[in-house]
């Protein structure tokens, strides 16, 4: 029996560097191994036609993308690559030739845009131990350039149609953006002036998304219960929709529909925007080993492209030997 003096006076001992997709651990003391559970942990982009009820085939794997968007004449996309220690933002031909590293490696990326005029990407990615923040690069590589905003966390980022200008916001308190009594609003941060400045009537919205024929900007409520629209003819808002679950909204091609995901779900929605109607889509299909799939974005083609969360776990058997 073990009196505990061993166990007082030992030291820990590190036995992997594997990192945080540890789960969950199991040892087997007769023979001194330790078997260690690891999540994938990964993201990867899908290619899904909504119309064939087909199932989704992964885009580019050889890439390891977890986000992708193409640019407005379809010829370039731009993508967050999975690197050792986190995510970096690369730029490629529509192929997945001429690859071009653009930033550094950040602890997590989340949002690419590309400008309307293919010259620049606007990301939103977070440094190890630090908020939300916006960026952007050319296309063509360089200096990494920060947003300036009265707000810490920063969050989605949108071109304006003549790509001089970033909207962006600050997100609500359940994706980390701060107390839920601050009032959230949309900014616009003009590159020609380095200034910016709030965006009149967009009170208690967040996460802004540029139709691609620049008429109108959807932006989510911040209670992620509906959508409102800007006309930038009128500079006027107007709601769009209240639904009972608004996550991450989606222009189609034609710019006459946003789509929008359940939030923590696969249900997949869309509502029209002439008049409001709301149209329920069912259930993203999920490739095998992937636990949930999300509408992000859409390929020059009009199939949709999926960020799907690979639900697979690896199994590690680890022999340990004390040293004496």
């Amino acid at each position: 029996m073990n009196d505990g003096s061993a166990v007082g006076n030992s030291e820990p001992t590190l036995l992997t560097t594997i990192g945080a997709g540890v789960t969950s651990t199991a040892a087997d003391p007769a023979s001194n191994t330790v078997y260690v559970s690891v999540a994938q942990g990964s993201v990867d982009v899908f290619q899904w036609d909504l119309n064939s009820g087909h199932t989704p085939s992964i885009l580019h794997p050889e890439l390891k993308t977890s986000a992708v968007e193409f640019s407005r004449d379809g010829q370039w996309i731009a993508y967050s690559h999975k690197a050792p220690s986190g995510w970096e933002l690369w730029r490629a031909r529509a192929d997945g030739t001429e690859k071009l590293q653009l930033t550094v490696t950040f602890g997590w990326m989340f949002v690419l845009r590309c400008s309307p005029d293919n010259s620049k990407i606007a990301i939103v990615a977070r440094k190890p131990g630090g908020p939300w923040k916006v960026y952007w690069v050319s296309a063509e590589g360089g200096a990494l350039h920060e947003i300036p905003a009265p707000i810490a966390v920063q969050a989605d980022p949108a071109w304006s149609s003549d790509s001089q200008s970033i909207l962006s916001g600050s997100p609500p308190e359940l994706l980390g953006g701060g107390a839920p009594e601050v009032v959230r609003h949309i900014y616009r941060y003009d590159l020609r002036t380095d200034k910016t400045t709030e965006v009149p009537g967009s009170e208690g919205l967040f996460s802004p998304r540029s139709a691609p024929d620049g008429r109108h900007i959807a932006a989510m409520t911040a209670d992620l219960q509906g959508m409102s629209v800007l006309d930038t003819t009128t500079s006027k808002w107007r709601p769009l929709t209240r639904q009972r679950s608004t996550n991450y909204p989606t222009w189609s091609p034609d710019s006459k529909w946003v789509y929008f995901n359940d939030l923590g779900d696969t249900g997949l929605w869309r509502v029209r925007v002439s008049d409001g109607q709301v149209e329920a889509l069912g259930r993203i299909p999920r490739p095998p080993g992937y636990n949930m799939c999300e509408l992000w974005s859409f390929a020059p083609d009009g199939t949709a492209l999926l960020t799907c969360w690979d639900s697979r776990v690896d199994i590690f058997a680890l022999d340990y030997k004390e040293q004496k």
